[in-house]
């Protein structure tokens, strides 16, 4: 018996008896201090199997309600997850549409169904399928993450405006490039009969424009100046100053 109580540190090496643990109690290692194993009580169970089915429950309104209300120029509309995904993909932002849809729809649906099927099988004490439910065990862990991408994809997304605030205020100085606001302001305004307004135009009809004067298909531009500046910015650039054109107002 004395042997099931001796184990070696995984951190360090170190072979050490372990006695018996009491309920939710933990076991570190007598060197480096690092974890060696715990002991749960049924209470934590319990407690798992609570949260997880509010968390089924409350799924429902939190995809049924809106999670965005937008007002502009007195018109209103309010806008789902669901409907955010149905946009991405009428506006062919396919792989943008799938991300979102997994990451906030179906991986979160996926992971608490699983876990809550595994501490009601776990309650009820049931042998079989062990090895099913291990699989079950180690493919929530291994999707968990991933229901967390909508909120990388926020912080690209942030980052991808910042980047065109910096060209449409400042230009980009290593490339040659003249900031956008000493020609059409710094809100977008433009000058009348000089720079047209810019502000708030469609990210989608600005970065068009921008590549026909960068393939040379536009050429309504004086002295060639949207096409010499254009030629100097990459894709990447332009979709950037896009966003921030059309977010200003």
């Amino acid at each position: 018996m004395a042997a099931d109580n001796v184990m070696a540190c995984e951190t360090c090496g170190l072979v050490q008896r372990v006695e018996p643990l009491p309920k939710s109690s933990a076991a570190e290692c007598f060197r480096c201090g690092a974890f060696l194993g715990v002991r749960r009580s049924s209470a934590s169970l319990h407690a798992t199997a609570a949260l997880s089915l509010a968390a089924l429950i409350l799924y429902v309104p939190a995809n049924i309600y809106p999670i965005l209300h937008m007002e502009l120029y007195g018109v209103e509309s309010d806008s789902t997850i669901w409907d955010g995904v149905v946009s991405l993909a009428q506006h062919n932002q396919w792989v943008v549409a799938v991300i979102v849809f997994l990451a906030s729809l179906a991986i979160p649906l996926l992971k608490l169904t699983g876990l809550f099927f595994l501490v009601v099988s776990s309650l009820a004490q049931k042998g079989r399928r062990r090895r099913w439910r291990t699989g079950l065990y180690k493919f929530i862990d291994a999707v968990g993450p991933w229901a967390m991408l909508d909120v990388f994809l926020l912080a690209v997304l942030v980052a991808l405006v910042k980047l065109g605030q910096q060209i449409y205020r400042g230009g980009i100085m290593a490339k040659g490039v003249a900031a956008c606001a000493s020609c059409h302001g710094p809100n977008g305004a433009g000058i009348p009969a000089q720079f047209p307004r810019v502000a708030g135009q469609y990210s989608e009809y600005s970065t068009a424009q921008l590549q026909s004067f960068r393939a040379g298909e536009r050429a309504n531009d004086p002295n060639s100046m949207m096409r010499a500046i254009a030629a100097k910015l990459s894709d990447g650039e332009i979709k950037a100053v896009a966003e921030y054109i059309a977010g200003l107002r």
